[in-house]
């Protein structure tokens, strides 16, 4: 290999992998974000009603293995579950009045889906709160 040939080669190795350093993040998979828990696949069950004890369960195949983050937003108070294999969950008591809103939401593979705003009525079961 002659000098000019062995320049112009070291050149091409060093543009090429420019182009690779550049290229390949462009190639990674976008993050699509979590979507958020559905009120639809969640129920609540009145534990306690003279201290206001609830719990809020589900199933939802997006929530295999998630967190669930339960928050009060009367009281800031709230409970984390875990969902299991076939992504249900039971969350532990807590304290929820009639007619109170909590926010749940839900991380899985270091992402947080979008927290969903529901109604705790102790007659009716869970809603979504009103816009």
């Amino acid at each position: 290999m002659t000098v000019s040939k062995r320049s112009r080669y070291k050149r091409m190795t060093f543009v090429g992998l420019i182009f690779l350093v550049l290229a390949l993040p462009d190639c990674n998979t976008p993050i699509i974000p979590l979507p958020p828990p559905s009120v639809d696949s969640m129920s609540m069950a009145v534990v306690d009603a003279t201290t206001n004890q609830v719990t809020i369960s589900g199933k939802s195949i997006n929530l295999i293995g998630a967190t669930i983050h339960v928050i009060n937003l009367a009281d800031g108070f709230g409970t984390i579950a875990k969902a299991d294999a076939e992504g249900a969950f039971t969350t532990h008591t807590f304290t929820a009045k009639d007619q109170d809103e909590v926010s749940v939401d839900y991380r899985s593979g270091g992402e947080v889906s979008d927290p969903v705003c529901v109604v705790i009525d102790y007659q009716n079961g869970l809603s979504s709160c009103p816009e």
